[in-house]
């Protein structure tokens, strides 16, 4: 499976809105806790969630929840109810009922989880590659029952999906934290005192038989839904934006374990005389919810992280997805991503991020004490050495009035955090030959043409050359229009493939001109990166399989460059043969400079792929846009106790197929790709050679014909 918790596919379809919330919007909350199971054996009963559930609650009405708005379902809980199924459900079915557009509902359950597998014909068979739902296990939980293909009583991670989809389409905020977790493997403690929350399916009468069919039924349907691939790229999926539908509410998860681990409960806190037996996850976020204000979601996964690394806990690893992780916290206004990672003493001073996650050489970033840290706790400043493809090399420099910090003075959890848009990318344009119209004079002098140096601005900088001279793209004026011309490439005026243009009697031409470089330096970049990754050493165990058909079921015959038409089929199918997970990006670029996001599959979704794991990603080719189209699969070795590398914020929209004001003089936005491979872009304006040894970009790439 994909996807970590105890819903792995849980909030998948779910749609998705802005940041903030209404001032007036209500909160509320359904905390679940199951401890004792009648049905199971005693060594699989359970203690902590029955401490969880009122320790949580007495958090969210210090947060301004009232008592009204708490729903309680938990055995062993003063004046709580039974946690059953049929109440978990209805539960969720009366919040969907009763919230408006703005509310924000928590929602903690905390418990067991396990797997069974997809009943034969489910229609939810594709959205299961390994052939087996999450299950959250309610008190009247019982065995597997063959006759009817599914355990009694378990709430299957569609269910639980369906209610929050209801949730979401009433314009609720959702905060959804799992503290429980479904590995097949059951991990014992050698501590009595430590208990992990986790059903295998063989303890609950599920064979093996059982889960190879489902296994084997999975690998026949071919899992993800079919995606179509321009529709994708129409639309930016930044972080935490997605595709925006009117109404929907956004939601994160909270996930206390990838999906082979096994969460714990212990007796917390450690070494306070009145400790008691706790969920570490649920215990770990309610101590930092509790203690702190105005940060975001992703801040405060960055902190649980840090506390289990602290604590020395290699493993479980919570995950955090989701597509509002940067908001803040019970907020309800939006706020700008914080942007920082942990600083690595081991050799020098490191963190692991660098060119795929938009850093530069010459960047200065500020030091502060955790994840948490408000904006002006700044204990010092590093400069970016050398940014790497994903690590950069740091070292201390003075700045903004303080002198050059000692790192020998820092705390355990000091991070590097970005205080400025980065400036790393460059694109090499020559300038029009010949006369060059008053307009575009002026807008190109507005863009820096003719200075000595290329202008620096957020995004990507433009690099002025002499006309004739090597460049990523030339500018050509002919016909009233200024025409954009790829390295390598050349002007085509007529046709489905003709150059794109922008008329120059545009009002704000230098603002149109901009944007339109921006775009085509972005996805160039990309593709710069992508040519030195692909065909390194690096996650070789991530085994990629393409299969082009056409619309009738017949395969295109495999050669380095398929030739598709409108209705063509591409399946890619990944396989993770390796002992460690990978986390995955899938970047479709089209050929109007269109960066869409394929993998995740859905915006704010996990992209991991746990060891052994399988997932497929078939796509849908149509010819709105023609020419050399890519998907680039960016594959990084998960670090253990680390957030997940996901490099959806490339996202951007693809070129208009007219940059002009009047749309009869409409000209196709097609930009020839050719030229810009690793020979054509030069390392020095890409990612450096030395690449790290778990890291790799691999392309496939295929021409769309009109």
């Amino acid at each position: 499976m994909t996807l970590p918790g105890i819903c792995a596919r849980l909030l998948l379809c779910l749609a998705l809105c802005g940041l903030g919330l209404p001032a007036r919007s209500e909160m509320h909350a359904l905390l679940v806790g199951v401890s004792s199971y009648p049905a199971l054996a005693p060594r699989l009963q359970l203690e902590g969630p029955r401490n969880d559930i009122p320790m949580v609650r007495a958090v969210l009405q210090r947060r301004g929840f009232k008592d009204t708005h708490i729903t309680t379902l938990a055995d062993g809980v003063p004046g709580a109810a039974d946690p059953t199924r049929a109440a978990v459900l209805g539960a969720l079915d009366s919040l969907a009922g009763r919230v408006a557009a703005g509310d924000f509902v928590y929602l903690h359950l905390a418990g067991h989880g396990s797997q069974m597998p997809v009943a034969p014909g489910s229609p939810h068979a594709r959205r299961e590659p390994d052939g087996l739902h999450e299950i959250f296990l309610p008190r009247d939980v019982g065995p597997w029952n063959d006759q009817v293909g599914r355990v009694d009583n378990a709430i299957a991670d569609h269910e639980l999906n369906d209610r929050l989809d209801a949730l979401l389409a009433r314009g609720a905020f959702v905060f959804a934290v799992f503290d429980a977790c479904h590995s097949a493997t059951l991990m014992r403690g050698v501590d009595d005192a430590v208990r992990y929350r986790q059903v295998s399916p063989a303890d609950l009468g599920i064979g093996e038989p059982s889960i190879a069919a489902a296994a084997a039924r999975a690998r026949q349907l071919g899992g993800t839904p079919v995606r179509d691939a321009a529709a994708e790229a129409e639309v930016p999926l930044g972080p935490d934006t997605g595709t925006s539908r009117a109404g929907r509410g956004g939601f994160v998860a909270f996930y206390a374990a990838q999906t082979t681990e096994t969460t714990p409960e212990m007796r917390l806190p450690a070494g306070h005389p009145q400790r008691r037996t706790l969920g570490l996850f649920s215990f770990t976020l309610a101590e930092a919810l509790g203690a702190v204000d105005g940060v975001s979601y992703r801040q405060l996964g960055q902190h649980v992280l840090q506390r289990y690394a602290a604590q020395n806990l290699s493993s479980p690893t919570p995950l955090f997805t989701g597509t509002h992780l940067d908001a803040p916290v019970f907020g309800r206004t939006a706020a700008a991503p914080v942007r920082q990672w942990p600083i690595e003493r081991d050799k020098g001073l490191s963190i692991p991020a660098g060119v795929l996650s938009q850093l530069a050489d010459g960047e200065v970033l500020a030091v502060v004490a955790s994840p948490l840290a408000a904006p002006g706790e700044v204990l010092g400043y590093l400069r970016i050495e050398q940014a790497e493809v994903l690590s950069s090399r740091l070292v201390p420099v003075a700045h903004g009035g303080l002198a050059a910090p000692d790192p020998a003075t820092w705390p355990a959890a000091v991070q590097a955090r970005q205080v400025a848009p980065p400036l790393n990318l460059t694109l090499r344009v020559a300038g029009p030959a010949g006369p060059v119209p008053a307009p575009l004079r002026d807008a190109l002098r507005a863009l820096g043409m003719g200075e000595p140096s290329a202008r620096p601005r957020a995004g990507v900088t433009v690099q002025w050359v002499p006309s004739g001279q090597g460049a990523d793209l030339r500018l050509v004026v002919e016909d009233g229009q200024l025409w954009l011309v790829g390295a390598g490439g050349q002007l085509v005026k007529t046709g489905p493939s003709r150059t794109h243009a922008i008329r120059l009697d545009q009002p704000q031409l230098d603002a149109l001109l901009a944007e339109t470089l921006q775009r085509i330096g972005k996805a160039l970049n990309l593709l710069r990166i992508a040519a030195q990754l692909e065909g390194t050493a690096a996650a070789r165990n991530l085994d990629v399989q393409a299969v082009f058909r056409r619309r009738d079921g017949s395969r295109v015959p495999l050669q380095p460059l398929p030739q598709l038409t409108d209705g063509d089929v591409v399946e890619v199918s990944l396989h993770n043969k390796g002992r460690l997970a990978i986390d995955l990006t899938a970047l479709y670029v089209d050929g109007d400079w269109g960066i869409g996001v394929l993998y995740p599959v859905q915006p704010g979704a996990s992209n991991r792929i746990e060891a052994g794991g399988r997932d497929v990603l078939t796509l849908n080719v149509h010819n709105d846009t023609t020419g050399l189209e890519r998907l680039l699969l960016i594959a990084v070795q998960a670090r253990a106790g680390a957030e997940r590398y996901d490099f959806s914020f490339m996202a951007q929209a693809r070129l208009e197929r007219t940059r002009a004001a009047d749309a009869d003089d409409a000209l196709v936005a097609t930009l020839v790709a050719a030229g810009f491979g690793e020979e054509a872009a030069p390392r020095t304006r890409g990612a450096r050679p030395s690449l790290p040894g778990r890291t790799e970009m691999r392309v496939l790439q295929w021409r769309v014909l009109p």
